[in-house]
């Protein structure tokens, strides 16, 4: 679990790097600190969320084939 954390966060930050002209244009548009760290943070939620939903349907369905 610690290493699924760190490349976890590994991949976030190489990902924000290509992140930065969009948040450049919403910046010019007039979208403030606040909504751009908003909108980064709930698109990390609903990624997670997402993540866990679909580890769970996948642990349910294989976890009586892999039980010894």
């Amino acid at each position: 679990m610690l290493i699924a954390c760190f490349n976890y966060m590994h991949l976030s930050t190489s990902r924000s790097a290509s992140r930065l002209k969009e948040i450049g244009v919403r910046k010019i548009i007039g979208a403030g600190k606040k909504q751009i760290i908003a909108q980064i943070l709930c698109e990390t939620m609903v990624l997670t969320v997402t993540a866990l939903i679909v580890s769970l349907f996948l642990i349910k369905i294989f976890c009586p084939y892999l039980t010894a």
